[in-house]
């Protein structure tokens, strides 16, 4: 049984994992006999204090490696893990991603809540097929063309300000832009395989560019400033979409939407129900901190599948909701 000795506490590897995570480690020299374990798979050593990594270099059949809530500023010491295929550095104190360039077997890369202040260092990461990069200073999307196999993209919690290129990313599925600086929804045309798009938190005043994205089935255009209702004719397949906390005064633009399952429309100034038809498949439905009336509900009525309405703030008449109740669940 392979082992490591951490302050005089041993810690045996099992199935090729070691779990050191939360251990008060601040320096990996301290950890006796890990540079022996070169057939160790999986190592945990997330929730520390280390600030340095070079001494994992002799690690050469990692595959696994979880370095999350540590002080870690540079990535030296990982260029010869060739077999490493997830790596996570979240909640460290990286500015920039480097030292990786020779990873090429890595799928999985976690960079949330550093401040990393661009993309860079991933060209030659031809198998990443996810890639995160919340909570960082990026302010643009760039150097990502070698990318291709990338499948999820999460850059939320940016200061990013323009959609650009992803002309290479034709097989992301995912793409979190969440809590940037976007003003409008552009230079998407090439992403025909995006299944989720999150664009929540951002500056849009209008919905446009969605024309190519006909396997879309989630979108998030919540706490925007959208007015209108528009540009989702070819995004049949949306299975949920969310337009809360936005300027929307009136439902229209869905009608050919016959899949959608749950649709988020709170927080707006809506003032009649008119504009749902031909939501066959609806059951979810959020139309609270709004202002129609008890007599546009009956419009519900087309709805053969609705489920689950929320209608708090509202205007309602409480015998109305007592009626309501009769047919559907109701949130207040």
């Amino acid at each position: 049984m392979e082992y490591i000795i951490y302050h005089r506490e041993r810690f045996e590897v099992q199935d090729g994992l070691l779990d050191l995570s939360g251990k008060g480690i601040t320096n990996i020299k301290e950890i006796e006999g890990l540079d022996h374990l070169e057939n160790l798979i999986s190592l945990d050593l997330s929730f520390n204090e280390i600030k340095g990594i070079e001494e994992l270099e002799p690690l050469i059949n990692l595959e696994y490696l979880d370095l999350t809530s540590n002080q870690i500023t540079y990535l030296t010491g990982l260029n010869q893990l060739h077999n490493l295929r997830r790596l996570y550095i979240n909640d460290n104190q990286l500015t920039t991603i480097e030292n990786i360039e020779s990873l090429n077997k890595l799928e999985y890369l976690e960079l949330d809540q550093n401040q990393v202040s661009s993309i860079s260092g991933l060209n030659t990461l031809k198998n990443l097929q996810l890639l995160k990069l919340n909570e960082n200073n990026i302010t643009k999307i760039e150097n990502l063309e070698n990318n291709r196999h990338l499948i999820k993209l999460y850059l939320s919690k940016n200061s990013i300000t323009q959609l650009e290129n992803l002309e290479n990313l034709s097989n992301l599925k995912i793409l979190d832009l969440e809590g940037n600086e976007l003003q409008n929804v552009a230079n998407l045309e090439d992403l025909y395989r995006l299944e989720a798009l999150n664009l929540s938190k951002n500056n849009i005043s209008a919905i446009r560019g969605l024309e190519e994205q006909i396997k879309l089935m989630l979108l998030n255009l919540s706490y925007n400033t959208i007015s209108k209702i528009e540009g989702l004719e070819e995004c049949t397949d949306l299975r949920i979409l969310n337009l809360s906390h936005n300027s929307i005064s009136e439902i229209e633009g869905l009608d050919h939407l016959s899949n959608l399952v749950n649709l988020d429309l709170s927080n707006n100034t809506i003032g009649n129900l008119k504009g749902l038809k031909g939501l066959e498949k609806l059951k979810i439905l959020k139309i609270g901190n709004n202002s129609f009336a008890d007599h546009d509900l009956e419009l519900l009525n087309i709805l053969p599948e609705l489920d689950i309405l929320y209608i708090e703030n509202t205007t309602i008449s409480n015998e109305k909701i007592q009626h309501l109740k009769e047919k559907y669940r109701i949130h207040l």
